[in-house]
C-alpha cells in the first residue's frame, strides 16, 4: 500500500472583500500518496489555487486539519513553515518564476543554497537535475535565451531540488502550446514515478485528466472525485 504523504480533513478558507466573505476551499478532505499523480481540475475561480496554498502550507486555513509525512502542521507557527517547505515540499509555477539575471544551472542551484548546500555540491546536483530534463547543454543560459517549454523544465528541475515528498504544480502547462504542455507533464509524471515523489497538479486544461492516476474535480470551492 502507497505511503500517504498529506492528509488534509475539512480544510476551508473564506476571503473577507470589505463587508462581504467569499468562501475559496469548502470543506475539503484529500489523501496524497507517494508516487502518484493527482490532478485537480476546475474553471478560473473554482478556489484551485487557494486549494493548493493550502496543501503547500503557503496559507494557513480557517478550518480543517492538514497533516505531512506524519505531522500536524497546522497549529504549525510561521517560523516553522519555512523549513517544513523546504524539507517536503518542491513547487512549479505557471509562470516559471525564474530568477532573470541568473543561468540555467544557477536557477537550480538557488534550491539547493536555501537547504544549506553550496559550493561544487551544489553545482554539481543542480547540473545532475538539468541532464536528468534534458538541459545540461544549456546551463549557461539566462532565462530570455530559453523557449518557454525549456524554462519550464528548468522550474521542475528546481523543483526536485533537495528530493522533496511532493510537487506542487500551479497551472504548470498555462504559458505552452498543447504539444510542450502533454511533453511537460509527461516528463513530471516519469520523474515523480521514478522519485516516488507525489506530485498534485491544479489546471483547467481537461486535456490533462489523462495522466493523472487520481483525479478530482474542484467547483466553488468543494472538491469531488472525477472518476
Amino acid at each position: 500500500m502507497s505511503e500517504t504523504i498529506i492528509q488534509a480533513e475539512h480544510l476551508s478558507k473564506t476571503y473577507q472583500s470589505g463587508s462581504s466573505k467569499i468562501p475559496a476551499v469548502r470543506d475539503v478532505s484529500i489523501q496524497i500518496k507517494r508516487g502518484e499523480m493527482v490532478v485537480i481540475t476546475g474553471p478560473s475561480g473554482s478556489g484551485k489555487t487557494t486549494l493548493l496554498s493550502l496543501l503547500g502550507c503557503i496559507l494557513k486555513p480557517d478550518r480543517g486539519k492538514l497533516i505531512v509525512d506524519g505531522l500536524e502542521v497546522t497549529q504549525f507557527s510561521e517560523k516553522r513553515l519555512p523549513r517544513l517547505r523546504q524539507k517536503h515540499f518542491g513547487f512549479i509555477f505557471q509562470s516559471f518564476n525564474l530568477l532573470k539575471s541568473l543561468t540555467t544551472l544557477q536557477n537550480v542551484e538557488v534550491a539547493y543554497w536555501l537547504r544549506g548546500v553550496r559550493g561544487k555540491r551544489a553545482r554539481s546536483k543542480a547540473l545532475s537535475l538539468l541532464s536528468q530534463v534534458g538541459l545540461a547543454e544549456r546551463a549557461s543560459h539566462l532565462p530570455n535565451q530559453l523557449s518557454g517549454g525549456e524554462q519550464q523544465r528548468v522550474a521542475i528541475a528546481r523543483s526536485l531540488a533537495g528530493s522533496p515528498s511532493i510537487i506542487f504544480a500551479d497551472e504548470p502547462t498555462g504559458n505552452l502550446d498543447s504539444k510542450r504542455g502533454d511533453q511537460i507533464v509527461r516528463m513530471l509524471s516519469n520523474l515523480v514515478k521514478e522519485r516516488q515523489t507525489a506530485v498534485v497538479l491544479v489546471t483547467h486544461d481537461l486535456r490533462l485528466r489523462s495522466f493523472a492516476d487520481a483525479l478530482y474535480q474542484l467547483d466553488d470551492g468543494k472538491l469531488t472525485s472525477g472518476r
